[in-house]
This record gives C-alpha cells, sequence and structure tokens, in this order.
C-alpha cells in the first residue's frame, strides 16, 4: 500500500498525497528503489511520471482504485 501511495504522490500529488514518513517504514531495498525512481524524475523532468510508461494514465488510475478503494 505504501509503494502505491508512493507512485500515485509522483502521478497526482494534489489528489493523492503522500506522507514522506511513510519512506521509514518499507525495507532498505524498495525504499532505495524509491529513491532511485525520485532521482529518475528529477534528472529527466520532461514530461509527468504517468507518460514514460504505455497508457500510463489508465495505469494509475487503476492503480488508485486497486489499493486506495480498500482502505
Amino acid at each position: 500500500m505504501r509503494i502505491a501511495r508512493f507512485l500515485l504522490g509522483l502521478y497526482n500529488g494534489p489528489a493523492f498525497p503522500f506522507d514522506l514518513t511513510d519512506l521509514r517504514a518499507i525495507d532498505r531495498s524498495l525504499n532505495n528503489d524509491c529513491f532511485a525512481v525520485l532521482a529518475m524524475d528529477s534528472k529527466v523532468c520532461e514530461m509527468e511520471v504517468h507518460h514514460y510508461i504505455e497508457d500510463g494514465k489508465a495505469r494509475f488510475e487503476a492503480l488508485a482504485e486497486r489499493f486506495l478503494d480498500k482502505e
């Protein structure tokens, strides 16, 4: 759930706020992956994150429905 919230926060922060302290609760490997995604996005920064993957908007919206409806 934390990783879904992290990704959704990158996709649309105002709609899906992510509490950065949640990164403390995940294992080191996932934490490193999250920071790698942030680093990649900040270096490239040519487009919004959902444009990096095919059908990204639909995939992020499906992620939101799948994980956030369970809360």
